[in-house]
């Protein structure tokens, strides 16, 4: 039986009993925690998680929660997650200065402010540009449909982390906001 690595908690509630003490399920999580107990990675995922929160905040999200590292099940597959923010409720009476451009703009923002300032703040590339990839295509689809939008998601997502980078270079009080919130994160998630 491969040995795990010593690291932080991770949520394993959703995997099947069983598959817990299987050799490759082991291996896989010792990986993800050998890779969680890295300090760029933790900066990485804190920057990451900073930057959607600050991002779901502009966007009208309230009560932004944070939840550490997790393994589940998607499609028969198992996943990991170092870290998720979502916003447990919206602020509808914010929203109602917004246009629906504006609306749109800052929800898409919001999805892709993670990885944006990953690559902005850190220099880095990080590997859960593609899940937010992902939830931003779940989201945009049936909003393009709606507002009978000209692009795709693929043509507006680069745009979009652009348009966060620029934000970024241009506002840096919110830069600020981003990496005051990472270190709030990396007390909770890490130490």
């Amino acid at each position: 039986m491969a040995k795990v690595a010593i690291g932080p908690d991770i949520d394993k509630s959703e995997i099947p009993i069983g598959m817990l003490s299987e050799d490759w399920f082991i291996k896989f999580e010792s990986n993800f925690r050998t890779f969680l107990t890295d300090a760029k990675n933790q900066r990485a995922i804190c920057v990451h998680e900073g930057a959607h929160s600050v991002f779901l905040v502009r966007s009208g999200g309230q009560d932004i929660k944070l939840s550490g590292p997790r393994l589940f099940l998607r499609n028969n597959k198992l996943v990991a997650h170092s870290a998720t923010v979502k916003a447990n409720s919206i602020d509808r009476q914010y929203l109602d200065t917004f246009s629906v451009s504006q609306s749109i703009s800052a929800a898409a923002q919001a999805f892709a402010a993670g990885c944006a300032a990953v690559e902005e703040l850190l220099e880095l590339e990080y590997s859960g540009a593609s899940d937010d990839f992902d939830l931003f295509q779940l989201w945009y689809d049936p909003t393009r449909t709606k507002y009978n939008l000209p692009e795709t998601g693929e043509t507006t997502w680069p745009k979009v982390k652009e348009s966060v980078k620029q934000t970024l270079r241009k506002q840096p009080q919110i830069k600020q906001a981003i990496l005051a919130e990472a270190d709030r994160f990396h007390e909770i998630l890490f130490s």
